[in-house]
């Protein structure tokens, strides 16, 4: 119930209704019928499912001090004369986190970017937080496992997160990292 509950509070379980951007529900199982079902669903494996954009949110809530932000698709639309015509605005979700708790979990994924699964994940002068996966989306391991990266860049002039997965790819580290740090660099860019 404790873990359900954390979950819920950074969003699954959830009908998300921003402005900007659809968001399908990331599902978190209501009900355990066993031990195994409670270790793999702490774990994201199970009946756990979650978007790419949902863990993007998660991510930018670790680097944003445990509050996470509702997501827009525009910044800003101009006129063909230059005039600002409409600004898209940062706007608070809800705190998902304590202060410290995000501050130590940022740590360890700066941790997995420096020594641990993430390094491929790396951007020269950057501070870069993230964190790998593989979920296994067969029972008999005939398909291979789709590969996550989810992370950010730890600076507040560039306050970028990033979720990627790519579908039967592998292991995150090798397959999904990579290309976050391509991604990420195009955008500090």
């Amino acid at each position: 119930d404790r873990l359900r509950a954390t979950a819920e509070t950074f969003g699954f379980n959830e009908n998300f209704k921003f402005a900007d951007v659809i968001v399908y529900n990331s599902k978190f199982p209501t009900s355990m019928q066993s031990d195994a079902d409670l270790v793999w669903a702490g774990v994201g494996q199970g009946t756990v499912l979650v978007t790419p954009l949902h863990m993007a949110m998660i991510a930018a809530s670790v680097a944003n001090g445990g509050v996470m932000m509702k997501p827009y698709l525009i910044r800003q639309v101009t006129s063909s004369s230059g005039a600002v015509v409409e600004t898209g605005e940062a706007e608070t979700y809800r705190r998902v986190m304590a202060p410290e708790v995000a501050g130590t979990i940022a740590a360890y994924m700066r941790e997995a970017v420096t020594s641990g699964t993430a390094t491929k994940a790396a951007i020269s002068g950057y501070t870069v937080c993230g964190k790998t996966g593989s979920a296994e989306i067969s029972n008999d391991k005939t398909v291979q496992t789709n590969a996550w990266y989810a992370g950010f860049v730890y600076d507040d002039s560039h306050p970028y997160a990033i979720s990627v997965v790519i579908e039967e790819a592998g292991a995150g580290g090798s397959q999904a990292a990579p290309i976050a740090a391509k991604a990420l660099a195009k955008a500090l860019e």
